[in-house]
């Protein structure tokens, strides 16, 4: 083999380079029975021990544990055409009806983005039975009427308020409301384009022409709390005498108001030193008292209809059950790190994970049974390396000690055989917007604008996802200097122009965990300003396919 250099160049500079997909949120979408005793709420977290989807599903808790109610495939091949993402959970007061939402998550330049995206089911909770309710749906709480309509984005929008007990259709009209609430007697308040409205004996009228977006009214039809944008305040309105008053103090944000069965009692958050936590009374403003002290503060909270309970979400991913009457408070899901999902890699592939709710430095991570080494921390991100050993039909990294008892802390992994991806070095150019990746061929600086690889020189590259290598090195250990050990999947290199490049040495970097190293010789005459190296590879199964793929253009000083 040919003499390779092995110096090393700053490896701690790009230890956290790798940046992690957007993390979401672990629990949502809280509703609960008129009693209390059962909880619905949306996770994309898989109960532990399962395999469950990845994407969020509807779940419910009870006396008896956490339960499965709802999932849905995703259609294949991608972008899906099915709502398979599962939210919203409205529950009956008596928990015999269950609506919940799926969503349709369009990808790049999908047309779907032009038309609905939302389909909403309803699932009678005693039979199993379920049916379309449209493509948004909500219902009053003793889950006679319910209000059908379609999502903001579509260009001829319908509405229906449908009354079930007698199948009649109430109320129609072609608006697209953002919130819909319905009283016992299907009497409906709504916000369409920030004003608040009621539909009630078959018209509309608005009630408040701007600054709404948000609206609750009680099961009495007497009142309605109505959330602001600017400032973001809560204000309860009585529908007979049109009276208003505040709802909460005037000198904070208040929000996510929700009402008891008789509308008597009321549940919001509101946020102290910019922290908001849960405050309960009733709705006349009296007999208010604040129910959580939470560091970490409150991200989400319902009121169940008797108004004994408060069920709430914190921000550190715990779920709480809060008495109102006592404040006692019982953590019924521990606190559960959101960690967001991870770049495509390879198995023995550096990469690194967001993680957001709780110090990173308390965070370990397994893939299909396997402890993955951390090789370094943040206080809100994770660098770690994938097991050599992991399958390549492994699709989940989990963090053991999240969501007890019930789940399983996981975000989604997809692997490859070969996904050689650059590790960037350095900030990108101001001027041109470049990513250093390259070193220049006596290790000493980075291939920049200023200081641009030469043609003829050999770089050098740092990757992730570069696949097997021969002979393999442990899981958790430095590549040795001697031997080295090179790729084995069959790959062709070449500039933007097709034309070939010699590869001197492609394999793991000696001295660094999880990282190539690639050595590539530019061509002798080049006049373009930059050049772009490509990869031609085919990946075996099962995660097959044949694919080119580019790296970030490298700066050159050009010749006739």
């Amino acid at each position: 083999m040919r003499s390779v250099s092995t110096k090393q160049w700053a490896p701690k500079v790009f230890l956290l380079a790798t940046v992690a997909a957007r993390a979401q949120a672990q629990f949502a979408g809280l509703s609960s029975t008129d009693d209390g005793k059962e909880l619905y709420f949306a996770s994309p977290l898989r109960q532990r021990g399962t395999d469950q989807f990845l994407w969020s599903k509807i779940f419910r808790l009870d006396s008896g544990g956490v339960a499965l109610v709802a999932e849905v495939a995703r259609s294949s091949p991608a972008p899906p055409t099915n709502a398979y993402v599962l939210d919203a959970p409205q529950v009956s007061g008596d928990g015999r009806l269950l609506l919940y939402t799926g969503t349709l998550n369009c990808g790049c330049c999908s047309s779907c983005f032009l038309s609905e995206q939302h389909s909403t089911t309803l699932l009678d909770t005693t039979t199993g039975q379920s049916a379309v309710a449209g493509p948004n749906a909500r219902m009053s709480r003793n889950g006679r009427y319910l209000a059908s309509y379609s999502s903001r984005n579509v260009t001829r929008p319908v509405f229906d308020l449908l009354d079930r007990a007698s199948s009649a259709t109430l109320f129609h009209d072609s608006i697209a409301p953002a919130t819909v609430s319905i009283a016992s007697d299907g009497t409906t308040a709504l916000t369409v384009n920030q004003s608040l409205q009621l539909i009630s004996r078959g018209s509309r009228t608005t009630l408040i022409g701007s600054n709404v977006i948000a609206v609750a009214i009680d099961d009495g039809a007497a009142k309605v709390v109505y959330e602001t944008q600017a400032p973001r305040r809560l204000f309860v309105r009585d529908l007979k005498s049109a009276q208003i008053q505040p709802l909460g103090p005037e000198d904070r944000d208040s929000f996510q108001a929700t009402l008891s069965a008789d509308g008597q009692w009321v549940a919001w958050l509101s946020a102290l030193d910019a922290t908001p936590q849960v405050f309960f009374g009733r709705l006349d403003g009296s007999s208010e008292k604040q129910l959580t002290a939470v560091s970490a503060g409150i991200l989400e909270a319902t009121l169940s209809g008797d108004a004994k309970t408060v069920f709430a979400v914190a921000a550190d991913g715990e779920m709480l059950r809060i008495d109102t009457a006592t404040g006692g408070t019982t953590t019924l899901i521990g606190p559960t790190p959101t960690i967001g999902s991870v770049q495509t890699a390879s198995p023995g592939s550096l990469t690194s994970v967001k993680v957001s709710g709780v110090d990173a430095s308390s965070v370990s991570l397994s893939i299909s049974g396997l402890t993955a080494p951390i090789l370094q921390r943040s206080a809100n991100q994770i660098v770690f390396q994938v097991p050599w050993e992991v399958p390549l039909t492994a699709n989940a990294v989990t963090n053991p000690q999240g969501g007890e008892p019930y789940f399983e802390d996981s975000a989604p992994l997809l692997l490859q055989e070969f996904v050689p991806e650059a590790i960037v070095l350095a900030p990108q150019e101001p001027v041109t917007f470049t990513q250093p990746i390259a070193i220049h061929s006596d290790w000493g600086s980075l291939v920049t604008d200023e200081q641009p690889a030469a043609p003829g020189e050999t770089v050098h590259i740092y990757l992730t996802g570069g696949g097997p290598v021969n002979p393999p090195v442990a899981t958790g250990s430095a590549a040795p200097r001697t031997p080295l050990s090179p790729i084995t999947t069959p790959v062709t290199v070449s500039a933007s122009d097709q034309q070939p490049l010699s590869v001197p040495f492609f394999g793991l970097a000696p001295g660094l965990i999880g990282v190539w190293q690639m050595d590539v010789t530019l061509p002798p005459v080049w006049s373009r300003q930059f050049l772009v190296i490509q990869f031609g590879f085919y990946s075996r199964p099962p995660n097959s396919y044949a694919e080119a793929l580019s790296l970030p253009g490298i700066p050159m000083k050009s010749n006739p």
